[in-house]
């Protein structure tokens, strides 16, 4: 494990310390979540670095066993586990990283950014761009709202593992 992936794990660790499983396992696989993503929000420079490499030491073993723990009292058959465990991490370290990388741009590149989005949005010709000109107004930039969007996303994700286990 290299230095930065061992300061990813010390992250991993932190997230999980004090943890203690509570509620379903849709509740205890939200709360490990959530815990990741604010660990490394006070770091998010390292946050692709997990997202690409995972570290494979302690505080990653700890994040996977509780997340199969979950998964396993779910109702999964144990040969779904695995998948879902894996899409789970992916979906997981992809927000975690994406929202991270938002948070470390420098503020100018943060508002050439915004610019840029709004010029696409707002100076799209409607005869080629009908979609984006109607619905342009509501459309949010990708930095926006990222704390809703994350917890959404993840309860979709589990919404469909929970309509795996019911059919």
């Amino acid at each position: 494990m290299g230095p930065r992936t061992a300061v990813a794990d010390r992250i991993l660790l932190s997230a999980m310390d004090g943890y203690r499983p509570e509620g379903d396992w849709k509740q205890r696989v939200t709360a490990v979540a959530l815990r990741v993503r604010e660990a490394f929000g006070r770091h998010p420079q390292l946050a692709a670095v997990w997202g690409r490499y995972a570290s494979g030491g302690t505080g990653s073993r700890l994040v996977m066993e509780e997340l199969l723990q979950a998964l396993s009292t779910s109702g999964l058959p144990d040969e779904e586990i695995p998948a879902r465990y894996h899409r789970l991490a992916v979906l997981v370290a992809a927000l975690v990283a994406s929202e991270a990388a938002i948070g470390t741009a420098p503020p100018p590149e943060r508002e050439q950014g915004l610019e840029l989005f709004r010029v696409a949005v707002f100076g799209a010709d409607p005869a080629h761009f009908p979609a984006l000109t109607r619905f342009g107004r509501d459309i949010l930039p990708l930095g926006a709202e990222r704390a809703p969007a994350f917890e959404e996303i993840l309860a979709a994700q589990l919404a469909d593992v929970e309509a795996t286990i019911a059919r």
